[in-house]
């Protein structure tokens, strides 16, 4: 069991030890003390009460739990989101300015690589049908003057199934 799930488990392990104790000396008291029965039976009833409300109240505390870790997953995954905006909303500043083409090229391809955590990326164009041209490379010479078919290697498959692919290490 995680160290939260054990946390949230002593709680009640402690509520059944008490009570246990509770109702032993309970018994002694009876017993050697000769505490009236009826007075024995309020003490027991009111450590009930007080054990009912423990539990209520350690149930409100794993909802009001689960809940918060619902709404810390919820931010980080707008946070993710309004930074995926972000990056379209600059290219798509950048189209609007009537920017140079390249100068537009690098904006977007600069955005997809901060947006995607990439070290390196191209963009390949369409130049004629079923062949893609770099347009513009950022970390990669090996790529300046590549020229790849529809549906060879992972940029021709992109272009072939329009399917986004995430790619990781070193291509």
């Amino acid at each position: 069991m995680t160290g939260e799930g054990r946390r949230r488990v002593d709680p009640w392990l402690v509520l059944v030890v008490l009570h246990l104790v509770v109702a032993a000396a309970l018994i002694a008291a009876v017993v050697v003390l000769s505490l009236p029965l009826a007075e024995a039976l309020a003490v027991a009833a009111g450590i009930l009460v007080i054990g009912a409300s423990a539990a209520r109240q350690e149930r409100r505390v794993r909802r009001a739990t689960r809940d918060l870790v619902s709404e810390h997953v919820l931010r980080g995954a707008l946070e993710q989101r309004l930074e995926e905006l972000s990056s379209l909303l600059d290219a798509g500043r950048a189209v609007n300015a009537a920017l140079e083409p390249t100068e537009v090229r690098r904006r977007v391809l600069d955005n997809a690589i901060d947006l995607l955590g990439a070290a390196d990326g191209s963009l390949l164009l369409a130049e004629e049908r079923g062949v893609l041209r770099a347009a513009c490379v950022r970390g990669s010479d090996r790529a300046l003057d590549a020229v790849v078919q529809v549906g060879v290697g992972i940029a021709g498959q992109v272009a072939a199934t329009r399917e986004p692919i995430l790619a990781e290490g070193g291509l």
